[in-house]
């Protein structure tokens, strides 16, 4: 069971590069029982003042999740979910795809500020009692 906080729902895309003709696939999963939160840090180089937001989002441990080497495996990749560098998250649900063979970049914009390239995953699934969850950053 999730804690309280984990009361969001989140869009996971994962991405996928068949081998045969080396096009991108995407795969749409909507995760619920989620925990979101964007930070934004500011930055001054002496010139110019700049900012930047950094993504987290950690997921309930969930028995619908396998590991990216068993998800790359499956036959059928839109029955279940995984968490990869390169994947996206978009923040709640949305009816919208990214279409097989795009980078996700039109996306991404399209969704600034509720959208994130995945670049760091953890499996907490072994904390024993609420803290079990997958744990996601990015840009």
């Amino acid at each position: 069971m999730a804690c309280a906080d984990f009361n969001k729902t989140v869009t996971v895309f994962c991405h996928y590069r068949d081998t045969v003709n080396q096009k991108i696939n995407w795969y749409k999963f909507t995760v619920q029982n989620a925990f979101t939160k964007v930070e934004v840090k500011t930055a001054f180089d002496g010139a110019a003042i700049a900012q930047t937001a950094s993504y987290i989002c950690r997921i309930a441990k969930n028995p619908l999740y396998v590991s990216p080497e068993a998800w790359n495996a499956l036959q059928n990749k839109s029955e279940r979910f995984t968490l990869k560098p390169g994947d996206i998250i978009y923040f709640g649900a949305t009816s919208d795809t990214i279409s097989d063979g795009s980078s996700g970049n039109d996306f991404l914009k399209a969704h600034s500020g509720n959208a994130f390239t995945i670049k760091v995953v953890r499996n907490n699934s072994d904390f024993f009692g609420l803290g079990e969850h997958y744990f996601c950053s990015g840009v």
